[in-house]
């Protein structure tokens, strides 16, 4: 874990004649380096330093800040390393206006205050570029990109140093996320059939189709060349099958004999459609009648 600085309060910007306390990890110590100097600075009095140094050396208290307080504030260790730096601000002036560190993500729920010095009596309004946009010294909202811009604190006779908001768009983070996650863990492949069921298969789904056609086939061509057996062979089959009854009737005027002939052709075996055919011989001349 990168080590940081604590501040009590917690906070950028103080009121001159106000105490803090800033805080390290064992064995680091808290250095600065003032406005307008490049001189590092270490906490502690015997060092020819700043504040006042605990038995520790861990936590440095600074009483009685002053605007020659204002500077970049970090801890260092034995070996060279450090924190991240801050950067307190002290002022002479009784306002000040509270924000969150800069930027700040759209979306992200900030409060803006305008803090005053105790004893001073002010009430003062909140403004952005120029113009009041609360009618109080407290403002809580959620971020968006209208918010940018430059805030300050007023009253009818004081004011606040300037501050402004910058707003930026969170990182894609859940893109980048979802790509990683794709990218190392992918989806596992769907199950495919075994390779000898495919085997099988194949050829029932390739040759099933050519054998329903080739015994459509078979049944077409064995009912022709039977359809072709029956006229070669002058068979008849048995639902066309004719037969023929002779009927003999003597005529006593003339004394010829009256042959009549039935023809029929059997539909059914218990039912008989017949077609007579009639001949005649009445002397000696034959006529031909037919009907049904």
């Amino acid at each position: 874990m990168k080590k940081s600085l604590r501040v009590d309060p917690d906070s950028d910007q103080f009121f001159s004649g106000e105490d803090i306390q800033l805080s390290c990890e064992s064995e680091w110590r808290v250095k600065r380096t003032r406005t307008g100097s490049d001189q590092v600075q270490g906490c502690g009095r015997r060092d020819g330093g700043f504040g006042s140094l605990d038995a520790a050396d861990s936590t440095c208290f600074l009483y009685d800040l002053s605007s020659s307080d204002s500077g970049l504030y970090w801890c260092e260790s034995a070996a060279g390393g450090r924190s991240p730096q801050r950067l307190l601000t002290v002022t002479d002036r009784n306002l000040i206006l509270d924000s969150p560190a800069l930027p700040v993500q759209t979306g992200s729920d900030i409060t803006l205050r305008c803090r005053i010095r105790p004893g001073s009596g002010l009430s003062p309004v909140l403004l952005k570029d120029g113009a009041v946009v609360q009618n109080k010294s407290e403002w809580s909202f959620s971020v968006s990109k209208e918010h940018e811009g430059e805030y300050i604190c007023k009253d009818t006779t004081e004011e606040s140093e300037k501050r402004r908001l910058q707003v930026t768009d969170p990182p894609p983070t859940t893109a980048a996320t979802t790509l990683s996650s794709t990218s190392l863990f992918p989806s596992p492949p769907s199950p495919s059939p075994p390779f000898w069921l495919m085997w099988v298969l194949r050829p029932l789904l390739v040759f099933s189709p050519y054998g329903v056609c080739t015994v459509l086939l078979v049944q077409v061509y064995r009912g022709s060349v039977a359809q072709d057996s029956f006229k070669a062979e002058g068979e008849v089959p048995a639902e066309h099958e004719l037969f023929e009854v002779k009927q003999y009737e003597p005529n006593r005027c003339s004394g010829a004999a009256t042959v009549t002939t039935h023809m029929g052709k059997k539909s059914s075996p218990d039912n008989t459609s017949m077609l007579d055919m009639n001949s005649v011989h009445d002397s000696g001349k034959e006529q031909t009648s037919l009907f049904a």
